[in-house]
């Protein structure tokens, strides 16, 4: 049996994006989209109210049309749900603390400088990348067709 990595991108890619991937996200959309949109104005929680901060945050810096309706519903899911549920509240309380110990304790690899690539406009992601490009020419003598750079496989292999 292949890795989980190798048999959703290799080995059943196709049945993945076109069965599995796909209709979730529509789906997915179509249902958080039946939850009233959440703002700190309708919400009263503190808590709520970071979550509501940080997607503010996501949302200024994502930038791919194709994922904005997935993600958004995602945002009206994960607040609605905090917001009214203290199941769910609780739980999501528990398992951003154990993120967080994880993250502390150096057991979450934090994200590298240079990410998120493709579709992400934060300034300082942005200086980074352009620092690696920078590097990488230098370190090739030789101009390179910078539309590969974005490539994580080549970003990934440079910042390491």
């Amino acid at each position: 049996m292949s890795n989980l990595k190798d048999d959703i991108l290799i080995h059943r890619r196709g049945f993945f994006i076109n069965k599995v991937k796909a209709p979730l996200m529509k789906i997915m959309i179509k249902l958080a989209n039946l939850y009233p949109n959440p703002t700190k104005e309708n919400t009263r929680k503190p808590n709520t109210h970071a979550l509501i901060d940080v997607w503010d945050e996501f949302f200024e810096h994502e930038d791919n049309p194709m994922r904005d309706g997935l993600f958004r519903a995602i945002r009206r899911l994960s607040i609605g749900e905090y917001e009214h549920d203290p199941y769910y509240g609780n739980r999501i309380d528990w398992f951003l603390e154990k993120l967080v110990e994880k993250y502390l304790n150096g057991e979450w690899i934090p994200r590298k400088a240079w990410s998120p690539t493709g579709c992400w406009n934060e300034p300082s992601v942005l200086e980074e990348q352009e620092l690696m490009k920078k590097r990488l020419l230098k370190a090739i003598g030789s101009p390179l067709d910078t539309s590969i750079f974005h490539k994580r496989r080549i970003v990934a292999k440079i910042g390491e």
